[in-house]
């Protein structure tokens, strides 16, 4: 469950439930019960989608700085030297290829009805083009993503990597797993909870699968062959991790994203030391490289960093 609120300063917001505070890109920090709860929703792509068209709603392009204030402020300074927006607005999915990135878009239609389209993004050239869902879903779910795709109750809404072995690995934020042969077979699927909280992210080390534990401040090394989590990495009584929502992995470090504390951590997989790498001002949902840039998405849109 997520909660829509607004703060002081007129900018909308959301909370999952049993978070207590959440910290304002105005820089107040607000107490969840303390506000007037406007919208309940059930998932995080809800949550973020109804922030986006709420605020819409009431300000439209207008902002919530003032020249003078944005001048002041060196975080905003800092982004306007060191990231680029590409987009903003009802994005459903980012998966990389070789050039870039592929989204998955929520589009309007004049009726009132929507759909999904999809476009890629060249890091290097900087423009957009237009896509397809099958080059969408196969650079998320490998050769056999049409048998994969077939199989899924949803394909947008999950996370997915391909494993060394050609298998696949699908999750979902309600800790649902899914895992395909090389062939797109499904052979196992089932809950994947640690300590009864919901299992979700995936990223391949080897014969295992790192994945995320947002209720648990935590995250986990699962063996798909065994079927047994083999190694936690915070939770308990430990600040490692504040409510992480995705992770993924590069060059055999772990690159994890924090809602609560708005930081991608780093874990060496070398000999497990975590440390800070980025900080924002705002939730961040999804780190990803490719084509030697690193895309970011925040809440209040997808930079390139």
């Amino acid at each position: 469950m997520y909660y829509i609120f607004r703060c002081d300063c007129g900018r909308v917001l959301y909370a999952k439930k049993g978070v207590a505070s959440r910290k304002c890109t105005c820089g107040k920090t607000l107490k969840v019960k303390s506000r007037r709860i406007l919208q309940k929703v059930d998932t995080i792509e809800d949550a973020t989608y109804a922030v986006q068209q709420m605020q819409e709603k009431i300000y439209g392009e207008s902002v919530f700085s003032t020249a003078a204030e944005m001048k002041d402020n060196k975080f905003l300074n800092q982004i306007d030297r060191k990231m680029k927006k590409l987009m903003d607005i009802d994005i459903v999915d980012i998966v990389p290829f070789t050039k870039g990135i592929i989204v998955a878009r929520k589009d309007t239609l004049p009726s009132g009805t929507t759909k999904i389209s999809f476009f890629t993004y060249d890091v290097k050239l900087e423009r957009p083009t237009a896509s397809t869902r099958g080059a969408y879903l196969l650079n998320k779910f490998g050769d056999n993503f049409e048998k994969i795709a077939e199989q899924l109750s949803d394909f947008l809404y999950c996370n997915a990597a391909v494993l060394p072995n050609k298998h696949v690995a699908v999750t979902y934020a309600s800790g649902e797993m899914g895992l395909f042969n090389d062939k797109g077979e499904l052979y196992w699927t089932g809950d994947l909870l640690y300590k009864d909280c919901p299992v979700s992210g995936v990223a391949p080390e080897g014969k295992y699968i790192w994945c995320v534990v947002p209720d648990n401040n935590s995250i986990i090394r699962y063996s798909p062959s065994t079927e047994k989590i083999v190694l936690r990495i915070g939770g308990d009584t430990s600040t490692a991790f504040l409510n992480p929502v995705a992770i993924s992995v590069y060059d055999n470090v772990l690159y994890i994203c924090n809602y609560e504390s708005c930081k991608i951590r780093t874990v060496n997989l070398k000999d497990y030391t975590v440390q800070d790498y980025k900080t924002f001002d705002e939730p961040v949902y999804r780190y990803i490289q490719t084509n030697d840039r690193e895309i970011v998405e925040l809440e209040s849109g997808v930079y390139m960093l």
